[in-house]
Order: C-alpha cells, then sequence, then structure tokens
C-alpha cells in the first residue's frame, strides 16, 4: 500500500504533540463524543418525533447523559405500521455504503445524514427490527449487552486523511477494517471507471430521441393541467413512446462510449472490435474515444475532470460524490444541444 494511504490508517506521533493537533484533537473529541450520544439516543429510542407530517423535529428529552441539540426539519417517511418502504431502505444503505466518507466515519459520521440515518432508525424499532445494514444491527445489539462501551464503537476520525488526534480517543481503532473498507471503496471505484459513465450514457439518450422524435409531428399532450408539447429529454415518463422505451433499452447494452459529447458513438455489448473500436486516453486510462480527432476535440473538457493517472482518480475522494460516482460524470437533465 502507498505510504500515503497508510498514513490514513496510523497516527504521527509526532504531530499529535504540536499545539495545532492538540487543538484539532480536542475538537475531533468534542465531535465524536456529541455524535456517539446521538447514537445512543437513537438506539435507545430516547427521541420524539414532532411536527407536520412531511418535516419534522426531532427532540430528545428523554436522553438525559448529555443535551443533545434538537434537530429540525427532518424528512421522515414512516408507514403506516411504522416500518419504512423496503425500496427507500435499500437505497439508503447503498448510499452510506458508496460514500466514501460514510465508510471512513463509519456508524457515527453516518448521523450527519439526518433524513436517510433516522428513517433507518425507525425502520430499526418498528416491526422490520432492522436498519438495512447487518453490522449496524450487530453494533447496536453489542452496545445493548455491554452498557454503550465506547471502544466498541468505530472511531469516526480514524480512517480520515488526518487520523486521529486525540491521544485519548475512547472510540475503537481497527486498522484492519479499515483497510478492508478501503479497499472495497477503492474496488467499486476501479468498477465505476471502466463502465460508460451516466453523463455520455445521458447525453446519447438525450440526442437520440430528440433525431427520433424529429421525424416525428410534435406530439401535443392532453391533461387536466392544460395542452402542453412532449418536451424531448423528459421521455422516461412516457410509457408509451416507443422510440423511448428502445433507446433506453440500448443503452443497457452499451459497453463503451465515445466521450466526445459532439460524437458518443458506441460500442455494443457482443459487438467486434472490427466494427468500433475504441481506445482509451492514455492520460486517465478511464476515457474512451472512437478517434484522435476525437480526442483533441474533447480535450479542453476531458482535462479539467481531470485527466490524471487512474489510481490518483481512485485513491482521491474529491473526485468522488456521495453515490460513489466521479465528479461530473453523472446524468444531464438538460437537452442535448451539441450538433
Amino acid at each position: 500500500m502507498p505510504a500515503r494511504l497508510h498514513a490514513r490508517y496510523t497516527r504521527d506521533t509526532a504531530l499529535t504533540q504540536t499545539a495545532p493537533a492538540r487543538w484539532h484533537g480536542q475538537q475531533q473529541a468534542s465531535i465524536s463524543i456529541e455524535r456517539y450520544h446521538y447514537l445512543c439516543a437513537s438506539i435507545q429510542q430516547a427521541y420524539t418525533v414532532i411536527g407536520p407530517a412531511t418535516r419534522r423535529n426531532i427532540v430528545f428529552p428523554s436522553y438525559t447523559a448529555y443535551p443533545l441539540t434538537p434537530l429540525g426539519d427532518v424528512k421522515l417517511h414512516p408507514r403506516e405500521d411504522g416500518t419504512i418502504h423496503p425500496g427507500n431502505v435499500d437505497a439508503y444503505v447503498a448510499q452510506f455504503r458508496a460514500d466514501w466518507q460514510c465508510r471512513e466515519g463509519g456508524v457515527m459520521y453516518c448521523i450527519v445524514e439526518q433524513h436517510e440515518w433516522f428513517d433507518l432508525i425507525l425502520n430499526y424499532h418498528s416491526s422490520a427490527r432492522t436498519t438495512g445494514m447487518k453490522q449496524w444491527d450487530r453494533l447496536f445489539q453489542r452496545l445493548k449487552r455491554n452498557n454503550f462501551e465506547k471502544g466498541l464503537v468505530p472511531c469516526m476520525f480514524f480512517a480520515r486523511e488526518s487520523g486521529c488526534l486525540d491521544t485519548e480517543c475512547p472510540f475503537l481503532h481497527d486498522e484492519a477494517r479499515c483497510r478492508w473498507d478501503r479497499e472495497k471503496v477503492l474496488e467499486a471505484r476501479r468498477r465505476v471507471l471502466g463502465r460508460p459513465t451516466g453523463r455520455d450514457i445521458s447525453l446519447r439518450t438525450i440526442r437520440e430521441l430528440a433525431a427520433a422524435h424529429a421525424r416525428q409531428p410534435l406530439a401535443v399532450v392532453r391533461s387536466r393541467t392544460g395542452v402542453h408539447s412532449r418536451t424531448i429529454g423528459d421521455s422516461d415518463d412516457d410509457d408509451d413512446d416507443p422510440d423511448a422505451a428502445r433507446i433506453h433499452e440500448e443503452s443497457r447494452h452499451i459497453k463503451n462510449i465515445c466521450a466526445n459529447p459532439k460524437c458518443l458513438a458506441v460500442r455494443m455489448r457482443g459487438q467486434s472490435r472490427e466494427e468500433l473500436e475504441l481506445k482509451v486516453c492514455t492520460g486517465c486510462h478511464a476515457t474512451y474515444y472512437c478517434s484522435h480527432d476525437c480526442q483533441r476535440a474533447d480535450w479542453k473538457r476531458h482535462k479539467k475532470e481531470p485527466c490524471i493517472p487512474f489510481e490518483e482518480i481512485v485513491e482521491d475522494g474529491n473526485y468522488w460524490d456521495a453515490l460513489g460516482m466521479r465528479v461530473g460524470t453523472g446524468d444531464v437533465r438538460s437537452r442535448f444541444t451539441g450538433s
């Protein structure tokens, strides 16, 4: 493992002796202890949800171990029986697993995502009896059995780049687990970089829809809200559009796509290289082009992604969003305006 990655999981003893490091260590300790008590209150169901159905306030009048600040304007989605829809649970779990900061910071960091966290907590205290995260369920049970011992809870700073600077940190410093988690994040990022980006696929989809609709009279849709024309790019909601269905189905079988927005040539799964050979950018080994002309035409945009060595992209969390996608490569929601 590179030295800079190893530093994420080990504390620099000399650094912790400096005044700035001691100050940061105190700040870390303050944040950690507050998050720990939010965790304890959540597990013990020592909270009250008040306010309108869509935006709730969460207060902690029955939790006396620590003065917790009420949480306001939290969107919660319990069903009549108190459970959260399984689809929502799966989505929240996927989000926490994909978010590199949540993976590094562990369960106490995840509390910052108040809406998702408390929906999972509501599900845990419902008849479902689970947060959807097996490791959290197991941790909650261990904490209940062991009087909420702090040493069972992963430190939320240990795996961060700064490391834990609290010399008296009472929370768990599990280097092996942090390394394992880190490798899972890196593996997922490598897989993402080997696939067509959502940006390129959505640009192609919008362009293909525009071309298909241009060959037809403009559709006029009548509804209770009035009369309006069909908007290019909004065909996800148009279940009766055969062109949209065909184009979206094709998108599922794209293996590689030329990253030049003016081209977007695709190589489909099962298609031979002789039919279309896309070449990978030698700078980042993560972006494909059908020709040097396309690469040159797209360079001004591509270099800002940025175009840097593959492993640097993989290792640096600043290039990745909360959904585990490379920043700037998500779906495009606006119309394709290129020619």
